[in-house]
């Protein structure tokens, strides 16, 4: 059997400093490591004015979208509660008369003129209800930007109407405009 060759003597090479005792390193002296000072600053402390700009992006875009949120919200709980009860001003009771209703609230809905004499206006509603309106000297028409008169509505138009609830059981317009039309 052949002998296996003894393996060469290596050279130590010196230590320059002297091993790290566990108390020192336990009491915050020196470990031999890298330090927090030693290393490379981070990309934010590097680059503080483009942090600075994507913060502000970041807070822009988070701002405006939970403000569209809001206002989305906002504008369908008006609309939901503003067209929920949907017009049914006076409800019959069992001896055939009128019911009373709550005097306050503001309604918006949209209906067809069936008929029109002078103050009183019966309207039929998208959810097929008929309603007698009262249309008074108070009562606008039209927008804003462009107002109307009562005499520039006819039977079968469509409208949009903003009514208040009558103390006497109909409603009581306050704004007619007529619907846009294809909707």
């Amino acid at each position: 059997m052949a002998k296996s060759p003894e393996p060469e003597p290596t050279e130590q090479v010196p230590i320059e400093s002297e091993p790290v005792r566990a108390t020192a390193a336990a009491s915050g002296g020196e470990t031999g490591l890298p330090t927090q000072h030693d290393r490379q600053p981070s990309v934010f402390r590097r680059h503080p004015l483009a942090t600075g700009i994507a913060a502000g992006v970041i807070a822009v875009v988070l701002v405006s979208g939970l403000t569209a949120w809001g206002v989305g919200a906002a504008v369908t709980a008006s609309l939901t509660s503003s067209t929920s009860s949907e017009m049914p001003m006076s409800t019959p009771t069992p001896s055939g008369t009128a019911g009373t209703m709550p005097s306050a609230g503001r309604l918006a809905f949209r209906a067809t003129i069936q008929s029109m004499d002078g103050a009183s206006w019966t309207i039929l509603t998208k959810k097929g209800k008929t309603v007698t309106l009262t249309v008074d000297s108070a009562t606008q028409f039209g927008t804003m930007k462009a107002p109307s008169t009562a005499a520039s509505f006819a039977v079968s138009d469509s409208v949009v109407i903003v009514a208040m609830r009558g103390s006497e059981g109909m409603p009581v317009a306050t704004r007619i405009v007529k619907a846009p039309t294809g909707s």
